[in-house]
């Protein structure tokens, strides 16, 4: 099932990759992940209009879609549905993002090409995470890193993630720049071609998805991944993340 999601319009790009859990692993939502990605990567384009704010827009988005709990969801439950993001919006002058958790924005402005992320969680040291990921990884061991991080999980100190509380918007990574030609949005599930597996660098990658689609850049990354199945030469959650990324060339 795959838990990320893009929604886009002719000015605005929306990923998020929905916080994976173990098979059956109670959550206080009775919806899900995909459900929630779907949902808060929509609701942020209603709110996204121009003269908006991104971290207003987000934080709006995460409050309506906590409201959309219904029946049969627990909202004081330590687990709920939660997404990495990351937003792009052309404006007059600039591009702007929003980047929370460990969504990838690319930026190429012909003089440089930058890498915008949030490495918060990956900067904290939990013990937990070694035993989670590479050869031998299993149930309980995911289990322990969730439990791991949950006190750490939008706290000051610690790190932010869309999920329940509308504050976490305003603890994303921000900014804008002038004079992009072209950009990409990603999960870290495609990110991690560069930044992980070192398989090829930002500037090829948008070169790939320009010239052949961002399907290709996916393929890159499977093709990686098959030659290290068990997770030793990259130690990993699992085999195969959900991997998505919107590109856009601007004119």
């Amino acid at each position: 099932m795959n838990e990320d999601h893009v929604a886009a319009t002719p000015d605005t790009i929306v990923v998020l990759d929905g916080v994976s859990t173990p098979e059956g692993f109670p959550l206080g939502c009775r919806h899900g992940t995909p459900w929630y990605a779907r949902e808060l990567s929509t609701a942020i384009l209603r709110h996204a209009a121009p003269q908006v704010p991104l971290p207003e827009a987000v934080a709006a988005a995460i409050a309506e879609v906590a409201k959309a709990h219904g029946p049969g969801c627990d909202l004081t439950h330590p687990d709920q549905p939660a997404a990495a993001l990351a937003v792009v919006r052309r404006a007059a002058r600039a591009v702007e993002y929003l980047v929370l958790a460990d969504c990838v924005v690319v930026l190429d402005t012909g003089d440089e090409v930058a890498a915008i992320t949030d490495d918060r969680l990956a900067r904290l040291p939990i013990p937990e995470r070694e035993a989670a990921r590479g050869p031998g990884r299993d149930r309980a061991a995911a289990e322990a890193l969730i439990a791991a991080k949950r006190p750490l999980r939008n706290r000051p100190g610690g790190y932010w993630v869309a999920e329940l509380d509308p504050s976490a918007a305003h603890h994303a990574v921000t900014g804008a720049a002038e004079g992009v030609r072209r950009l990409a949005v990603l999960t870290d599930g495609a990110s991690c071609l560069v930044d992980a597996y070192a398989r090829t660098t930002w500037p090829a990658l948008l070169d790939l998805a320009e010239s052949q689609g961002a399907q290709a850049v996916i393929a890159e990354v499977r093709r990686a991944e098959l030659t290290d199945p068990a997770g030793t030469r990259w130690p990993r959650h699992k085999p195969h993340d959900d991997a998505t990324l919107a590109y856009a060339h601007l004119p």
